[in-house]
């Protein structure tokens, strides 16, 4: 009699435990909803078009996401002096890396920088694999760009389909690329 109730007693622990492991992983999940959707308030909203860019790389040619037609973007915008920036910078490679330049084109779009040299030791540092865009005052403020690093995702008509500020694994970045549609 005694060993069945503490089994009766062990699998109502058990789902006690299982219970308030899954609403304190359901509260986590609400908080993190709550802090994307603060850090994204300002940014440029999803389902807009995204903003024109006509900047030059790193070597001095043009770009344009006009060159980019047809094609899903992905735009990484990062301050050399941003420690989170040096720390998520691998991760774009990671994503170069995992798609061909005819589906997804990525830039990295420096901004925040007092001379060019830093965004070029930057880009040397880090061996990013991706172009490397000299931003301006301007594109910050189209892009309402106020935390580093920003990445907006935009689909083929180059409509904003996902946007995020901070830290973000290869494997988050690879995931909202995919879920966003855009691959």
């Amino acid at each position: 009699m005694k060993q069945k109730k503490k089994k009766e007693v062990s699998k109502k622990s058990r789902r006690r435990v299982i219970v308030e492991w899954g609403v304190q992983l359901l509260l986590l999940l609400v908080v993190l909803v709550g802090i994307t959707a603060w850090q994204t308030r300002d940014m440029v909203t999803t389902g807009e078009s995204a903003p024109a860019i006509e900047l030059r790389d790193l070597q001095g040619t043009p770009a344009s996401l006009t060159n980019d037609n047809g094609k899903k973007v992905v735009l990484y915008f990062f301050a050399p002096w941003c420690s989170v920036c040096h720390a998520s910078s691998s991760n774009i490679n990671d994503l170069r890396d995992a798609y061909s330049e005819e589906d997804l084109a990525i830039y990295a779009v420096g901004l925040g920088w007092d001379s060019v040299q830093e965004l070029h030791q930057f880009a040397r540092e880090h061996r990013l694999t991706v172009p490397v865009l000299v931003g301006n005052k301007r594109i910050a403020a189209a892009y309402r760009i106020s935390s580093f690093p920003s990445v907006y995702i935009l689909d083929e008509q180059h409509r904003i389909a996902h946007q995020l500020v901070g830290y973000t694994t290869a494997l988050g970045l690879r995931l909202r690329t995919a879920l966003t549609g855009v691959l």
